[in-house]
């Protein structure tokens, strides 16, 4: 799994929920992450 995304608050490390929104939504800001990109298909992310 790779994240693309912008730090932009204290946290530097994508967590999992940061996934699971990323997966919902191609861009959304969680925990101060943008997260821009999903390097893995969503079908093996999710299951």
């Amino acid at each position: 799994m790779c994240l693309t995304g912008t730090v932009n608050g204290p946290q530097r490390r994508a967590t999992i929920e940061t996934v699971v929104r990323a997966i919902v939504e191609p861009r959304v800001v969680v925990n101060d992450i943008e997260v821009v990109q999903l390097c893995e298909p969503v079908e093996q992310v999710t299951g």
